[in-house]
């Protein structure tokens, strides 16, 4: 959540929820590319009768460093670079939940034992080369809503902390095409 209010405040509401606090210092990581980042959902999902976690690793190459003065948008800068030099590929896992206890389904600080439940590969994603970052695709992209619930109830998101993004997500998609005067479609083909 986004505590308003000034600094003290805020200062306040870190240190009267000590776990919120942690989890802000440890994910406050700057990364050098996007196509170099280890993706992981943080809340399952259903898997047939099953619960998973989903796991994007990049393929191999040496990691980017950091800019030394890096631009405001330095990360939209090295994925124009990066996809107009060649493809960017990635393994696309699961992670089952095996244990109920150690693999809660409501608990997203709690983080499911690789050792318990290896990610299983199941896909290669591949990104091909290409040039999107126009005017035309980022006009078009404002007025996109994702939602994981546009998916086969086999795959559906699961627990309380996904059934609040999906209110989250619906009105904030909702507010943007108001906003930006658009109506609610769906994309039909690559045509921008």
């Amino acid at each position: 959540a986004v505590v308003q209010g000034p600094l003290w405040v805020k200062l306040g509401f870190l240190l009267t929820h000590p776990r919120s606090a942690w989890v802000l210092l440890t994910t406050m990581v700057r990364h050098a590319n996007m196509l170099q980042n280890l993706y992981c959902s943080v809340v399952p999902y259903r898997f047939g009768t099953h619960a998973v976690k989903y796991i994007v690793r990049p393929h191999g190459g040496t990691p980017d460093t950091l800019p030394a003065r890096p631009t405001p948008d330095y990360l939209r800068e090295r994925l124009v670079r990066d996809l107009a030099r060649g493809d960017a590929v990635f393994d696309f896992c699961v992670q089952f939940q095996r244990d109920e206890a150690c693999m809660p389904i409501d608990d997203p600080f709690r983080t499911w034992s690789l050792a318990l439940s290896p990610p299983r590969k199941l896909a290669t994603v591949r990104i091909l080369p290409q040039v999107f970052d126009t005017d035309a695709i980022r006009s078009y992209g404002e007025n996109l809503s994702f939602t994981p619930w546009h998916c086969l109830p086999e795959h559906l998101p699961l627990g309380a902390l996904n059934r609040t993004r999906r209110a989250v997500y619906d009105t904030l998609s909702t507010y943007r095409r108001e906003r930006n005067l658009a109506p609610r479609v769906e994309p039909i083909d690559w045509d921008v």
